[in-house]
């Protein structure tokens, strides 16, 4: 779920370096998770299932974000099956004077690791713009 179905049909694997789909799984996947402790992402979906911000507005969603008062920019990932930008868009609805920019990518939930100059490209100009942000 943390690449979308077009990654594979387009083989976007081929453009970051990867020959096959074999030595992607091996060197991307493997790679990845294979070192970790088991535990770790055990308790990453606990934490998914589980981190509710508005426990303390007594389960108001809207209440709790807002509340936020920082410059918000919400910013997912296009064709993330995880956090999709629609469900995104609602929520960054609620933030008072927020913006929703969309990281378009194949690379999905996965964007966040720059594999590509666009990814990194994109999200260097939502920081960029999110620091550029007058305080105050």
């Amino acid at each position: 779920m943390g690449l979308c179905q077009e990654f594979y049909r387009k083989e976007a694997w081929r453009e970051v370096g990867f020959t096959s789909l074999a030595d992607f799984l091996h060197r991307f996947w493997e790679a990845y998770f294979a070192p970790m402790d088991p535990n770790n992402l055990i308790w990453m979906g606990w934490k998914w299932r589980h981190g509710d911000v508005s426990l303390h507005t007594g389960g108001d969603l809207a209440a709790a974000l807002g509340r936020i008062k920082a410059k918000t920019y919400v910013v997912p990932f296009s064709r993330d099956m995880f956090f999709p930008p629609d469900d995104c868009e609602v929520e960054q609805k609620l933030i008072p004077n927020s913006k929703f920019r969309v990281i378009d990518s194949l690379w999905a939930h996965f964007a966040m690791f720059c594999m590509t100059r666009s990814d990194r490209d994109q999200i260097d100009s939502c920081i960029r713009d999110l620091l550029a942000e007058p305080v105050g």
